[in-house]
């Protein structure tokens, strides 16, 4: 049997943590948030006029021939612009779904047979 003894005015959390390591791992995770969130705000766009999303395409352009997940608003611009040729696969129902799908489909092939020159 283990006993842990915590010096007067400390008390051991269920999980075996002082309350100052518990405030530590919850600021590290407050600021792993933080980042992620400042990260996707910051590198959101993948360029022409395309923003980070959950519509799944595969863009035909003549210097690009990838998949990317998108938002709606980068959609619309797609089906303005014919000049990107974007083709629409899948929506998910969100970015991580999005980019899991993407990495599995990116494995596998490319899909250059729907891209007309």
């Amino acid at each position: 049997m283990l006993i842990v003894v915590a010096p007067i005015g400390y008390t051991i959390a269920d999980d075996g943590m002082t309350p100052i390591e518990e405030f530590q791992k919850k600021q590290l995770k407050e600021r792993k948030e933080a980042e992620d969130f400042r990260k996707y705000n910051t590198e959101s766009s993948i360029g022409d006029g395309l923003f980070k999303g959950s519509n799944l395409i595969y863009l035909c352009g003549k210097d690009r021939r990838h998949y990317a997940c998108v938002n709606d608003l980068s959609m619309q611009n797609c089906e303005r612009r014919k000049d990107m040729k974007c083709m629409f696969i899948q929506k998910t129902k969100g970015q991580r779904e999005c980019f899991k799908i993407q990495s599995e489909l990116m494995l596998k092939s490319r899909i250059d047979s729907y891209c007309k020159n």
